[in-house]
């Protein structure tokens, strides 16, 4: 019942946004890039959110309601806790970390060194499983910082009427959630049941 047609626009301050591809309140956008543009991307994003708060904060001074306010919500996915310093210190720089809820990953993991420091004595098979147990949690955990945030940020639209911005970076570690549960699924019940549609070329549910 509190869906209603997406009728008026984010106002980002970015004129190839706001020209070429407006995103309207109440729809969302996929920023793509590679692998290696991670850093970039999280500029961009900072740059966007700097001015939805600027914009924010100019009509606050010229209205009395401010109550109805917009907020901004950023959830970090990665557990690189260099990622997370990076961040915060990019908010700090650009002088919006009061305005910007954060939520982030506490799992400190960047991936290196996986399976080292077991002894000679651990298996291959040991080591595999550690990879795969600590692939899912970072996984999982992923998935639940981006839940909390939306959550988060859908609370502050519904208790205040106002607008909520959100920002998930990134969903990358979502595609590495499904490939654990989708494995998993495999080894219990096998291929023709949770895979067959796949393998037979129809459209992937992995994509989706």
């Amino acid at each position: 019942s509190d869906i209603v047609l997406i009728d008026s626009p984010l106002v980002s301050g970015i004129t190839a946004i706001d020209s070429l591809t407006p995103i309207g309140k109440g729809q969302n956008m996929l920023v793509i890039g590679n692998a290696n543009d991670t850093t970039n991307k999280r500029g961009w994003t900072i740059n966007f959110l700097r001015n939805v708060i600027e914009n924010n904060r100019h009509h606050h001074h010229h209205d009395t309601n401010k109550k109805k306010s917009t907020r901004c919500f950023y959830g970090l996915t990665s557990g690189d806790g260099r990622v997370r310093s990076n961040l915060l210190d990019r908010l700090t720089e650009a002088g919006i970390q009061d305005d910007v809820v954060t939520v982030l990953s506490t799992r400190n993991h960047n991936g290196e060194g996986e399976g080292s420091g077991g002894g000679t004595s651990a298996s291959t098979s040991s080591i595999a499983s550690a990879i795969s147990t600590e692939k899912a949690m970072t996984a999982a955990e992923a998935v639940a910082v981006a839940a909390t945030t939306c959550s988060l940020a859908e609370h502050h639209a519904l208790t205040t009427g106002g607008d909520s911005v959100v920002f998930i970076d990134d969903i990358n570690l979502h595609k590495s959630l499904w490939d654990v549960t989708t494995q998993f699924l495999v080894q219990v019940y096998g291929k023709d049941a949770v895979v067959a549609a796949d393998l037979q070329g129809s459209g992937s549910s992995e994509m989706r």
